[in-house]
């Protein structure tokens, strides 16, 4: 009983580790961006926009990698659910709402 809770919490945990490690990434981005801004540096503006874009794009990772926990646990039906999550942030991603 036991190892079937324990792998049933498995994506959960793998998902909150991409999260953990891409909003520490990005902060570190930003972080070092500031430093680089402050010391009068070009490339500082490079390095922000690196740390806004990695954290803007965390929660599509975040659905990435619920939905391959999801494939591997062949759980179809949360597959499918994410499945629509993911094609509703692509439709906004693309969407031309002017």
């Amino acid at each position: 009983m036991k190892a079937i809770a324990a792998s049933a919490r498995e994506p959960e945990r793998a998902a909150a580790n991409v999260m953990r490690t891409g909003v520490a990434v990005s902060a570190a981005g930003l972080a070092a961006g500031l430093v680089l801004f402050i010391a009068g540096r070009p490339t500082a503006e490079l390095v922000l926009a690196i740390g806004i874009v990695t954290l803007v794009t965390m929660p599509v990772v975040n659905v990435l990698a619920i939905l391959a926990g999801e494939i591997r646990r062949r759980e179809w039906p949360f597959v499918a659910a994410t499945g629509v999550v993911i094609a509703m942030l692509v439709l906004m991603l693309f969407w031309d709402a002017t």
